[in-house]
């Protein structure tokens, strides 16, 4: 049977294939390279969930904007959206929460809530103190518990992504979401630079299929095949491609 929820697709991919890599980011201008096994994400998705609800109030139905690069930090504010129920969209002016990374710190985001992260490798704090008003996710999150359970469960039919485009605004709801990642041929090892809330199978379809996904970011050609070869890449997907 099918998952109905990113949360029957996380508990799934747990019990199946809890120790094998799901998210890998290399951030060669970092020279760093992060894994997170289905275990591991799981339990980042829980603490940031728990973040999300229990330290900003956030609730079910609720936007959330991520202004951040591809990187793996992204991918977790994905999961947890989707996890709690929030709606993932590009619109500032119906965010009630901003993530922002560095280059955001000095943005203006109306009444909604900020969160900065400092893209660290290992999500560790700023240095130096930020504004008052921003919540620091290194600050903050590893003092989250390891598991997390909804107090207002989502349900397949929510709204899941809301996007603009030439065409107009368009909504997708939970379930599409897992139709687009169902298609993902099982296995697949996919390596790309497109942040994952514009691409969202990216995430769902290695929970789904038992496959993974490579973020490869501020590298150049020569380093983007050495990743694919060394991570044994069979798709790819581009910005701009």
């Amino acid at each position: 049977m099918r998952s109905q929820t990113f949360a029957d697709a996380l508990s799934h991919r747990v019990k199946t294939a809890a120790g094998t890599p799901l998210v890998v980011h290399y951030d060669h201008s970092a020279g760093s390279r992060v894994e997170l096994s289905g275990i591991t994400f799981a339990n980042w998705v829980a603490k940031t969930s728990s973040l999300a609800v229990d330290v900003l109030g956030l609730e079910r139905g609720d936007r959330v904007l991520l202004d951040l690069p591809a990187h793996w930090i992204e991918v977790v504010w994905v999961g947890a959206a989707l996890n709690v129920g929030l709606v993932l969209t590009d619109d500032p002016s119906s965010a009630g929460l901003v993530v922002v990374g560095p280059d955001g710190l000095e943005g203006s985001y109306g009444s909604a809530q900020v969160v900065a992260t400092s893209l660290h490798p290992f999500a560790l704090r700023f240095d130096s103190a930020l504004p008052a008003e921003v919540v620091d996710f290194g600050a903050e999150v590893f003092g989250q518990p390891d598991a997390f359970a909804p107090y207002d469960p989502p349900d397949h039919d929510d709204a899941a992504l809301e996007s603009t485009g030439a065409a107009g605004a368009r909504t997708r709801t939970m379930t599409e979401l897992l139709d687009e990642a169902a298609a993902v041929e099982p296995g697949n090892r996919t390596i790309t630079d497109v942040p994952c809330r514009r691409h969202p199978s990216l995430l769902l379809g290695p929970l789904l299929g038992g496959g993974v996904t490579v973020w490869s970011t501020g590298g150049d050609a020569a380093q983007w095949a050495d990743a694919m070869r060394a991570e044994r890449i069979t798709a790819e997907v581009r910005q701009g491609v």
